[in-house]
């Protein structure tokens, strides 16, 4: 079991949003007005995948659809809707990751064009050992048609906003029988947006919560967990540093073996100390690891034009 345990630990998704009123994941404030990341890849507004895996036993799909459509905006035209971006493919350790796209060259990036309401299908495959790590979808942003694409929420659109984005992945046994399939949404991130992350957090003998992390900018970061029980009472605390583009996943048995029992209910809160950390709740439940909701937030303050919003993915 633990062996099928770290197999499925290496294929979940982080998950989150793209367009239309779905929470956005935290980009962890530092001050600082540099929107470009890990590789000088830009971080703001771009769509993050914390966790994927390809291998043996392993496949993942993605799904990608353009949200201009002429209809919905009649002051534009379909051709100015085009939409273009490169997703990007690492190692745990920020490494390039080769993979197939759709059964072609090995390649750790991958350029796609999406017409207007089109959308986009890539089946990311490797026929080596089953292998964890983490992508980022950069979409370009032409400053001659940005404002084709109107305003959202008080803001023009931008980057991932014009994007829908969904991926799962697949589980087959050696014989290549399916095992199991799990849909997810990935991430959009927002610099200086949200602040912590909280996510239920449960503990028994075919259970356990955990988070992945995945560090898009370009230094390391020290990344702060805290777990406390139902009363609000702190049990332990931990902290741990990403390096520039690491990825890493962990459950609170892992963090905290001598404070969490068995039966364990509460939440675990995630901070970091730095702006471009990645946040998104897994579940292990009986060798099949999931994503879970989370709820990110702000700093809190007395001031009307300081934080405390939050969102949910």
């Amino acid at each position: 079991m633990r062996l099928f345990k770290k197999f499925v630990l290496l294929a979940i998704f982080a998950v989150m949003v793209p367009f239309s009123g779905q929470a956005h994941d935290p980009g962890n404030g530092d001050g600082s007005n540099d929107d470009h990341g890990y590789m000088g890849h830009e971080r703001d507004h771009s769509i993050v995948l914390s966790q994927l895996a390809v291998g043996e036993h392993y496949a993942t799909r993605i799904f990608l659809m353009n949200m201009g459509n002429a209809r919905r905006m009649p002051w534009s035209d379909e051709e100015d809707l085009e939409t273009t971006g490169t997703l990007y493919m690492f190692h745990q350790d920020g490494s390039p990751f080769l993979v197939k796209v759709n059964g072609g060259a090995t390649k750790s990036q991958h350029s796609f064009t999406l017409d207007a309401g089109k959308g986009l299908s890539l089946a990311l495959t490797s026929e080596g050992i089953d292998t964890p790590g983490w992508a980022l979808i950069e979409i370009d942003e032409d400053e001659s048609t940005q404002s084709n694409w109107g305003n959202m929420d008080d803001h023009q659109v931008q980057g991932g906003e014009r994007v829908y984005v969904s991926a799962f992945y697949s589980l087959r046994n050696g014989m290549g029988e399916l095992q199991s399939q799990v849909g997810v949404m990935p991430a959009m991130f927002q610099r200086e947006h949200f602040f912590t992350s909280i996510v239920a957090a449960t503990f028994d003998d075919n259970s356990s919560t955990g988070v992945a992390l995945v560090n898009i900018s370009s230094e390391s970061i020290t990344v702060n967990l805290r777990l406390e029980d139902v009363d609000g009472k702190t049990v332990a605390t931990d902290s741990l540093t990403l390096k520039a583009g690491n990825q890493k996943a962990v459950f609170i048995n892992e963090l905290f073996p001598d404070q969490v029992p068995i039966g364990y209910q509460g939440v675990l809160e995630v901070t970091s100390e730095g702006d471009g950390v990645v946040v998104q709740g897994l579940l292990m439940s009986e060798g099949i690891l999931t994503s879970i909701p989370m709820h990110h937030f702000g700093s809190w303050d007395n001031d009307d034009m300081g934080g405390g919003m939050g969102g949910h993915n």
